[in-house]
């Protein structure tokens, strides 16, 4: 288990394997030393997912455009690397845009013992497309067959892919996998009143996402019109990768107690195989279990002293893990 954070210089590891000892492995990726000249326009800011295993196969698109590069020799057929995908400022200037970034790393068995492969020599790929309407509020990487999914749309979600093996060039960019349309029936139309929606996901085995609508306040727009009713839960979602088909499942209630800020709910999910439960941490201090069979959320822990004790500006990680101290 580890969690990757990023301080503007590098990109540095907490190593999760003990819980009770987490160690923290700094300058993983440092972007002071990568192979392409970072500007302030390219750093990146947000939206990072981790991809294991990215060159898995010799013979894909991206491995062939960094021999193009001149970086293949940098590849060692007996090694594993890794990627962190992210979204970083546009490398031009005031246009509202924003590039997406693929850094590539060696694995490393202890991931700090990094003087066993410099650093300098890890590859960056920024995309030069801009967003063309596609933004993303929420990115995770599922497998190797549908690669990155992003959530994005405005009055109903919209979910878009990137298989990282096809990128060939620095020109790589999202496309529409799942249409408004596709998710109307599940989440309705949002207005945007107050607050822009979007979706955190979670990816299970059976080529599944399960998906919570979050919501994050934004200010007033300039409808007059007001709420007819207040909004205590997130609608939920199970969307079929295959299939293309979204299905409802029991929305999640936000706080029993808080119940004056439903504009801003995020969420971090977490998918246990053993148990095939869907474990939900909030940032306003709720935690809670979806159970499949029963279509219903089992509450584990709720904040009961101050209601803003436990509130964040972002859903917090959330993993399972088996360890035993």
């Amino acid at each position: 288990r580890h969690v990757f954070v990023f301080d503007s210089v590098s990109f540095h590891c907490i190593d999760m394997s003990r819980p009770h000892q987490p160690r923290l492995l700094k300058d993983v990726v440092s972007l002071n030393n990568a192979s392409q000249r970072i500007s302030q326009y390219s750093a990146p800011f947000d939206l990072c997912c981790f991809i294991p295993d990215i060159l898995r196969s010799r013979d894909d698109s991206i491995t062939n455009y960094l021999a193009t590069r001149k970086q293949h020799p940098w590849i060692s057929d007996d090694a594993c690397y890794d990627g962190i995908f992210c979204r970083a400022l546009c490398t031009i200037e005031d246009s509202g845009e924003s590039s997406r970034s693929l850094y590539i790393f060696r694995r490393s068995n202890e991931w700090n013992d990094v003087d066993d492969h410099s650093a300098s020599d890890s590859p960056l790929i920024i995309s030069r497309m801009m967003n063309r309407g596609k933004l993303l509020n929420f990115v995770t990487f599922t497998h190797s067959k549908h690669g990155i999914i992003g959530s994005g749309g405005t009055s109903v979600p919209i979910l878009y892919g990137l298989r990282v093996s096809d990128v060939a060039d620095n020109k790589f960019a999202f496309h529409e996998i799942s249409d408004a349309q596709n998710a109307e029936a599940t989440f309705g139309q949002h207005r945007g009143y107050l607050c822009k929606q979007y979706l955190t996901l979670q990816y299970m085995p059976d080529n599944r996402l399960f998906a919570v609508q979050c919501r994050q306040e934004h200010g007033r727009s300039n409808s007059k019109q007001a709420l007819q009713s207040r909004i205590i839960t997130a609608k939920c979602g199970v969307y079929d990768l295959e299939k293309n088909w979204w299905s409802s499942v029991t929305p999640i209630r936000f706080h029993l107690l808080c119940t004056e800020d439903e504009d801003n709910f995020r969420c971090g999910l977490a998918y246990n195989a053993s148990e095939q439960r869907i474990y939900c941490v909030s940032n306003l201090g709720r935690t809670a279990t979806y159970d499949f069979h029963k279509n219903c959320w089992n509450l584990l822990y709720e904040n009961h002293c101050d209601v803003n004790e436990m509130r964040f500006d972002k859903g917090p990680i959330v993993w399972c893990d088996d360890y035993l101290p």
